[in-house]
């Protein structure tokens, strides 16, 4: 996102950002709360990890990229949903942090995002692979009957398309061996 992009974030928002991990680059997720100065945003994300496996501190995580500060081990912290206040100024000015965009068909609406994601505050149970921030994230975005029936309908959609494309294909396929076979045949007398 672009510095001039800033006014576009709304409250309930999806946002993330590449951060630098022990591990390599990751994203970092999180639902928009609102911003309390130009360059801190209040945010509700996931920080931690769960049942006696311990990381280091939402700021060590979260440090923005190249700034140099390797002091960042300020302390162990068990997963939660928290809300908290970041500063993204400096993602913002590294055109790093991104606004999600979501189908309106498939997702609540940014202020019931927003309060899914406030009646989670509290514990969390962190799976780096299959229960992380993103997946918190979209939990609180995607209405997941909704999703399922656009699915549905989206899959009817495509295999309506798809015979139609089948039987458009065949019907090509035939007048192209009709063709090829009047070229090898009508062309021998």
């Amino acid at each position: 996102m672009a510095p001039n992009l800033r006014d576009e974030v709304q409250p309930g928002d999806h946002i993330s950002w590449l951060v630098l991990t022990r591990t390599g680059y990751s994203r970092h997720h999180a639902i928009f709360v609102c911003w309390k100065t130009h360059n801190v945003a209040e945010v509700i994300h996931v920080t931690g990890d769960n049942e006696g496996h311990w990381i280091s501190s939402t700021r060590d995580r979260l440090g923005p990229l190249g700034n140099g500060d390797q002091e960042h081990a300020v302390g162990m912290i068990p997963a939660q949903v928290c809300k908290e206040l970041l500063d993204l100024g400096r993602y913002v000015e590294q055109g790093n942090l991104f606004l999600h965009e979501y189908d309106s068909k498939r997702c609540y609406r940014n202020c019931e995002a927003e309060q899914r994601a406030k009646d989670r505050i509290g514990e969390f149970q962190y799976d780096a692979e299959n229960h992380n921030c993103e997946h918190f994230v979209r939990e609180c975005k995607i209405n997941s009957e909704m999703n399922e029936a656009y699915n549905r309908l989206e899959k009817e959609e495509w295999n309506a398309k798809k015979k139609k494309f089948i039987k458009f294909g065949l019907l090509v396929s035939a007048v192209g061996l009709l063709v090829a076979f009047g070229m090898v045949y009508g062309g021998q007398k």
